[in-house]
């Protein structure tokens, strides 16, 4: 009788393990949310579709909305990632692991932030020098700044570039995403746009090319010269000269290794770096070519 009861006693303690690890799943099963700003949207969907057709047991919800409480959002909420342009820092980290939340980041790819003008509009030619225009727009200007949200990524890279330009943003237009912002400036000559390269480069998406044919790419004075003009293309960001760039670090908060895990590990490896690298902005790390000569 006793040994009955044992053994009943383990049938159920292996069951309700098991049950709990069916629950959470593995790195290569189950289902996380992956928040992210609506100006990295492009480069997130191809990473989790790319990764849930290797898996197909790995279900990634995506939250796209806006980009300011992401923190919020991973410190209420347990086994969830986050792509986001903001590094946790120690103020951060402290509230998180005070909450039992320990999380885990890294760097996982550079964008930029394209200027991008009418292409009527003869400031095209000759105002390269975008941080002097942020920097004086308290003195007034003809030029009317548009971007997607108040508290996207793009918004927030800006602020912390050029502080000044945070005394004017009350002021820009927020058009709620970058077809909005490429459809008002193609339509509106003395207006700048601002967005994120990524989305630029978005080759999957048939509408990018047309729209980036109805506006013009302003370069911008180089942070290594003076005199010399850059566009925000891969080189230019990988050399350091393109003066609007952001980085994209992966966040995750799942207290084992599941699937949010196992995406991650992806998205850092050669495969998921090779994806990015065809987004036209750069990689955290060059994935290698090998060349086999006969």
């Amino acid at each position: 009788m006793k040994i009955n009861i044992i053994l009943l006693v383990s049938f159920f303690s292996f069951s309700a393990c098991k049950t709990n690890d069916e629950e959470r799943g593995s790195t290569v099963s189950g289902t996380f949310t992956l928040f992210c700003d609506n100006s990295s949207y492009p480069v997130v969907k191809v990473l989790t579709q790319t990764y849930s057709s290797l898996y197909p047991e790995v279900v990634i919800l995506v939250d796209s909305t806006n980009g300011n409480s992401r923190l919020n959002q991973l410190a209420s909420l347990n086994g969830y990632s986050a792509v986001t342009s903001r590094k946790i820092n120690t103020q951060d980290s402290l509230a998180l692991i005070s909450r039992e939340i320990y999380f885990n980041q890294f760097h996982f790819a550079t964008d930029a932030i394209a200027v991008i003008m009418n292409k009527s509009d003869s400031m095209t030619q000759k105002n390269h020098d975008f941080f002097a225009l942020l920097s004086n727009c308290e003195n007034g200007n003809a030029v009317k700044i548009c971007t997607d949200e108040p508290g996207s990524a793009n918004n927030l890279t800006v602020k912390n570039l050029v502080p000044e330009a945070g005394k004017c943003m009350s002021q820009w237009l927020n058009l709620h995403n970058f077809k909005g912002v490429h459809n008002y400036v193609s339509q509106n000559s003395g207006t700048i746009g601002l967005i994120s390269w990524s989305q630029m480069c978005d080759t999957g998406d048939p509408e990018v090319k047309k729209l980036r044919e109805a506006v013009a790419v302003v370069p911008l004075f180089g942070l290594k010269s003076d005199s010399s003009t850059f566009y925000p293309v891969q080189s230019a960001i990988a050399d350091g000269e393109y003066p609007l760039t952001k980085k994209l670090y992966l966040v995750t908060t799942e207290p084992f290794s599941g699937p949010a895990t196992g995406f991650a590990a992806f998205v850092a490896s050669s495969e998921g770096q090779r994806i990015i690298r065809l987004f036209g902005i750069q990689p955290a790390s060059i994935p290698t070519r090998e060349i086999i000569i006969n």
